[in-house]
């Protein structure tokens, strides 16, 4: 659903939640302001490839990773993120894998906007494990992609903890 359905619709999801599933601003900075305290990711994958779209091939960084507070993962995000668009400098703040991508686009590319919003509830067994949940349990998902003047600069997905998102759940 985009953000006009998902609204519409609440469901069930926190305050909290839906401040995070509807932000266009950096992830990291609002769970550092949610929590007072430093998030910090941590890279899963990351990889050069090449995608087919709809116009042509992109050569892309394909990488996720986890935003987490200390030791509790709160985010997992995988992004397709074009090397078309990427300046040497922001590549190679990718690369060394300590950056959040939110960050470096905020810092580097300061007239940038996210489009389709979408948001779905979704079962993967595999995060929802990885989130210390039971593999059966669905999750709040969002993707959306950003682009600026140059265009696609990354398509993003991120699946979020129940911990974050539910409306009666704990505290992460």
């Amino acid at each position: 659903m985009d953000r006009k359905g998902f609204l519409s619709c609440g469901g069930g999801v926190s305050e909290r939640g839906r401040l995070l599933l509807l932000s266009d601003g950096s992830l990291v900075r609002l769970l550092e302001a949610i929590y007072m305290a430093p998030v910090h990711i941590e890279v899963s994958n990351q990889e050069e490839a090449c995608i087919t779209l709809p116009k042509d091939v992109k050569r892309v960084i394909k990488r996720g990773v986890w935003l987490k507070r200390g030791e509790r993962r709160l985010i997992f995000a995988h992004s397709l993120i074009s090397l078309d668009n990427l300046s040497e400098r922001m590549r190679s703040r990718l690369v060394t894998g300590s950056h959040p991508l939110g960050l470096i686009i905020d810092e580097e590319v300061p007239c940038h906007r996210k489009e389709g919003l979408e948001i779905r509830r979704m079962v993967w067994p595999e995060k929802a494990i990885e989130l210390g949940s039971p593999p059966d349990r669905a999750l709040w998902m969002r993707r959306y992609r950003i682009v600026a003047d140059k265009g696609l600069i990354a398509l993003i997905l991120e699946v979020f903890s129940p911990l974050l998102t539910d409306r009666y759940g704990h505290k992460a």
